[in-house]
Formats: C-alpha cells, sequence, structure tokens
C-alpha cells in the first residue's frame, strides 16, 4: 500500500494547486510589471503646472506639507534600564505588588 508516486501523478497532484510554486521558479511570480502607484504618483506631480501645485497644496493639512520639503522628523525612542531575568520572575512568583502599585493603594 505504501507505493511510492510517480513523477507524473505528482505533478498531476500539485498543478490544480495554484498556490504552490510552479517547478523551475522557486520564487513564485515576482513584483508585476508596470509602473507602482509612486512611480506614477510621482510622475503626474512632476508635470502639474505651478498654478496646479498651488491648487493641489491648498487641499492639504500643513503639516503634510511640512512633511514632504523636510522629511518626517525623527521617530526612533531610547529607553534604557536595568532588568534582570531572575527579577521578573520573582516579580511572577511572588505576585508582589509594584512600588507604584503600593503608593497608588494607600
Amino acid at each position: 500500500m505504501n507505493e511510492e508516486l510517480s513523477q507524473e501523478e505528482v505533478t498531476n497532484k500539485t498543478s490544480d494547486k495554484p498556490w504552490l510554486f510552479k517547478k523551475g521558479n522557486p520564487g513564485g511570480p515576482g513584483r508585476p510589471v508596470g509602473k507602482s502607484l509612486k512611480e506614477y504618483s510621482r510622475e503626474y506631480l512632476a508635470t502639474l503646472t505651478d498654478e496646479e501645485r498651488q491648487s493641489f497644496l491648498e487641499g492639504l493639512p500643513k503639516i503634510d506639507i511640512w512633511k514632504m520639503a523636510e522629511g518626517n522628523p525623527k521617530q526612533d525612542t531610547e529607553i534604557k534600564g536595568n532588568l534582570t531575568i531572575s527579577q521578573v520572575l520573582d516579580q511572577l512568583e511572588d505576585g508582589s505588588k509594584t512600588e507604584r502599585q503600593e503608593v497608588e493603594a494607600q
């Protein structure tokens, strides 16, 4: 009953499953051909006249106009502190309140 499937039987079983990668194409279909929305938008905005640009910008919030001109502000945050796994485990085992919870309870 444990017969090995022939190559043709394996191919037939996978050919009706379009979500599986085809033999010889392990990476899938790849990026679609054509312009991306970003490329299309860039070209469209580049072809606007000064009057059309002014009209376009009037419909946007000032913060968005600033971000287009200057770029987004820095977004990263640095958090520093010392905490060991034993401190976390002790807290979980004891079920004790943190200092802040104790102060709030008073």
